[in-house]
């Protein structure tokens, strides 16, 4: 072979004729070798600008010597100081740019030469030719891979990586593969794994991008619900299963009826368009006899990967309302039971608390089982009077002698002399339970404080018990007042999270009235 011969023919060989590439490097191969390297080429390969790429991504076994070079046949070198530079048999672009598009050459020692050929694409807007060979599922559950060779590269440089769907991140997700659990329609679309790793104590992002496409499955939703057809002894049935088959479906569907288990009506679906559809199949009694009613109709949906099925029963007319009557009466007995356990909850826990009172322990430090608070300043002599009988009277004897509790009570208890200022914190925090009693405004008074009304221990009792979470109050009225604008803005505020309890003092209500007392404080001792 002579050198003129790789020349297109009609084309003479002086110096001004101007070869294609391609042949013009087969020219200068022949001419340095007289035997030339042996060529191979590498499918192109499409990276978006910004990103680091190692090329190939996959290392090579042995200890073979390489030289890269550039398509204007530029030798590139392996410094790391230089953007690009190569490693024995691959180049390193940190990171790569557009007018790096082009053709890399690598020759080993052995006269073996392999081209890459490079295309550069813009950041934005995402370039659809960067994505890997796209997954198509039918699947419930599909799974999202990162492209191999990504993975394996991921590996080596000892990176991390990170999941993007359509540029969006995906927590907690840094394995090879993304399971999608129950996938939809808004499943589908980009998935990207991004590797962070370091070469040459920088950091660098690499990335491989692939889409997701559902084809649908032909069975997904029976339409036809499982239930009973009324239907009169004599009359044509009419059965209907409907089927939806779901988006972008590609596939067949069996749609039959059974009756006792044996196959009766089939309708076979294929569908080839990408919408959505829905099949139905009809199963015909023409005659209903006594017979049918204990017959038992199933519809079964079919395709490859899925099954589901519903079943059907024909019903006399006058069972429709036995189990109207039957649906009623249970729906009205578990409206009584509700009704009755809520009435009797506090009785149930009361006689709970009796029953268990031996394993009960108190060792929780307390010394009172509940501090009393009450209004003594800017009040009238009626109302005076109606409080001190009841704290001094009615309180201790319902609950000191009838149940046992142990009652601290400003006023009867406070010692001759004492600070009581410095000991109210502490006697309040030696208490299981705040109890304060309301009472009615006088006529044209004004609210005042907590410290005004009640004396100033009540004042820091009560902030005590809106500091310390674990301190309950028990707001107790004397008299129905309908409004709490009258108090204090700390009871104000403490009436909106709990009711009041309201004192009756004569029958049922008066017996109703402690039992919600005794629920509110902690079991007895």
């Amino acid at each position: 072979m002579s050198c003129t011969s790789l020349i297109p023919c009609g084309l003479s060989s002086s110096k001004n004729v101007k070869l294609p590439p391609q042949q013009l490097q087969m020219l200068i191969t022949y001419l340095k070798h007289e035997d030339p390297c042996e060529f191979y080429e590498e499918d192109p390969l499409y990276v978006t600008e910004g990103e680091a790429v190692r090329m190939p991504l996959l290392s090579e076994d042995g200890d073979t010597k390489y030289v890269w070079h550039n398509e204007e046949m530029q030798e590139i070198g392996m410094s790391e100081d230089n953007r690009v530079h190569h490693h024995g048999e691959q180049l390193y672009f940190l990171p790569i740019l557009l007018n790096d598009s082009g053709v890399f050459r690598r020759t080993s020692e052995t006269c073996d030469i392999l081209l890459f050929k490079v295309k550069v694409v813009k950041a934005e807007p995402f370039n659809q030719s960067v994505l890997y060979m796209p997954i198509e599922e039918k699947a419930v559950n599909p799974r999202v891979t990162c492209p191999n060779d990504m993975w394996q590269f991921c590996e080596d440089v000892g990176g991390n990586f990170t999941w993007y769907k359509d540029f969006r991140h995906i927590p907690k997700e840094s394995g090879e593969s993304i399971l999608i659990l129950n996938a939809s329609k808004q499943d589908e679309g980009v998935y990207t794994c991004s590797c962070t790793w370091k070469h040459g104590g920088r950091i660098f992002n690499s990335s491989a991008s692939r889409k997701l496409i559902l084809k649908g499955e032909c069975v997904t939703v029976l339409l036809f619900q499982e239930g009973f057809v009324f239907c009169v002894p004599g009359s044509k049935a009419r059965l209907v299963c409907s089927v939806f088959i779901g988006f972008n479906v590609q596939d067949h569907c069996i749609v039959q009826w059974a009756v006792n288990g044996t196959l009766c009506v089939v309708f076979y679906y294929r569908n080839t368009e990408h919408n959505v559809s829905v099949c139905r199949t009809t199963l015909t009694v023409c005659k209903v006899s006594e017979e049918h009613f204990h017959t038992k109709f199933k519809c079964l949906a079919t395709n490859s990967n899925k099954w589901d099925c519903v079943f059907v029963s024909l019903k006399h007319p006058k069972t429709m309302y036995q189990h109207v009557v039957v649906t009623l009466a249970l729906l009205a007995i578990f409206i009584l039971a509700l009704g009755s356990f809520k009435f009797f909850l506090i009785d149930v826990v009361l006689l709970t608390r009796q029953i268990l009172k031996t394993f009960h322990s108190q060792e929780d430090g307390k010394v009172f089982d509940a501090y009393i608070i009450y209004q003594k300043n800017d009040i009238g002599k009626a109302a005076a009077e109606q409080i001190f009988h009841f704290v001094e009277k009615v309180l201790p004897q319902e609950l000191e002698q009838k149940w046992g509790y142990r009652l601290f009570i400003q006023g009867r208890d406070d010692l001759p002399g004492e600070d009581v200022m410095e000991l109210v914190p502490t006697r309040v925090g030696l208490s299981r339970r705040l109890l304060i009693i309301l009472t009615p405004a006088a006529q044209g008074s004004c609210v005042g404080s907590m410290s005004e009304m009640y004396g100033p221990p009540a004042g820091l009792a009560l902030h005590q018990a809106l500091v310390q979470d674990e301190l309950k109050v028990i707001l107790i009225e004397l008299q129905s007042t309908g409004t709490s604008e009258h108090l204090p803005s700390e009871l104000q505020h403490l009436v909106r999270k709990s009711t009041p309890l309201l004192w009756e003092c004569q029958g049922f209500a008066s017996r109703r009235f402690w039992k919600r007392v005794r629920y509110m404080m902690p079991p007895p001792p």
